[in-house]
């Protein structure tokens, strides 16, 4: 759920789907960064599920992102 507005803010600043992907690999990288950084706190433990969960919630927030981009653009003002 956390890396659901980074996903976001990555459909909307990036609508092209080239430039979409890279975005959402950038956002697993750092889920993972932040997954192994866990293992040097005292009391937190590294989990797949969870770098799986912050993927996938950056994924859902940029398709949404996206979505939201898209539409916007094919609105006309009256």
């Amino acid at each position: 759920v956390g890396f659901v507005p980074l996903g976001f803010i990555l459909g909307v600043r990036r609508p092209a789907p080239q430039r979409l992907v890279p975005g959402v690999v950038l956002a697993g990288i750092l889920s993972l960064l932040v997954e192994c950084v866990q293992s040097f706190v005292p009391g937190r433990y590294p989990s797949v599920f969870d770098w799986i969960a912050n993927s996938t919630g950056a994924t859902v927030g940029a398709i949404a992102g996206r979505w939201f981009s898209a539409r916007g653009s094919q609105e006309t003002v009256l």
